[in-house]
C-alpha cells in the first residue's frame, strides 16, 4: 500500500511545471503518523512558500487519499531529526557569526 505522502507527489508531480515542483516539492521530507501528515522544508524559504501557495492543495489531496481525517502541517527541519532542535541550533549558529575585519591599518 502506497503512502499518503507518495501518492500525493505523483498527482503533484502531475499538476505542477517540473520547475515548480523540484524547486518547492521534491525537498520536501513527510513523517506520516496517524491523522497527521508532517512535511518537513530545508529551510524558512522553502517553508514559507509552501505553506502560502501549496499547502492548501496538499491538504486536499492528503484528505481525499486518507480514510480518516488527516492533519497536514510544514515546519523546518529533517526527517528523524527534531525540527525544533534544528531551528534553536541554526539560531545559535547565527549569533556566532560575525564579519571578517582587517586588524591592521596601512
Amino acid at each position: 500500500m502506497s503512502s499518503i505522502w507518495t501518492l500525493c507527489l505523483g498527482r503533484l508531480e502531475d499538476d505542477l511545471s517540473p520547475q515548480q515542483f523540484n524547486t518547492w516539492i521534491r525537498p520536501l521530507h513527510a513523517v506520516e503518523e496517524s491523522g497527521r501528515l508532517k512535511l518537513l522544508a530545508p529551510n524558512r524559504f522553502v517553508k514559507d512558500f509552501v505553506a502560502k501557495e501549496m499547502l492548501g492543495e496538499v491538504s486536499r489531496l492528503a484528505s481525499s487519499f486518507s480514510r480518516q481525517p488527516i492533519d497536514v502541517e510544514i515546519e523546518i527541519g529533517k526527517e528523524g531529526a527534531d525540527a525544533e532542535i534544528l531551528a534553536r541550533t541554526h539560531q545559535a549558529d547565527q549569533t556566532h557569526w560575525a564579519p571578517a575585519t582587517r586588524c591592521c591599518s596601512r
